[in-house]
């Protein structure tokens, strides 16, 4: 998910469900993982970031919470 939000038009577009019942308005907006978001940016890992195993990005998020030290990140 490279994007912070969508909204449910958008998610029903991507999921082929156009004609499926939702509870949802096409307007309501659906919010994706900022974490990914961010961290997909090209100045940072870029597209190269849906590519890692999920423990190294779990290692990362990690780091990244909960380190206080900058000079340790």
């Amino acid at each position: 998910m490279t994007h912070s939000k969508f909204t449910f038009s958008q998610v029903k577009e991507l999921l082929q469900a156009q004609t499926s019942n939702f509870n949802k308005k096409n307007s309501d907006i659906i919010y994706g993982s900022r974490l990914n978001y961010q961290l997909s940016n090209p100045d940072i890992f870029g597209a190269a970031w849906f590519d890692l195993p999920m423990e190294t990005r779990h290692e990362i998020w990690h780091a990244l919470y909960f380190f206080t030290n900058e000079e340790q990140l």
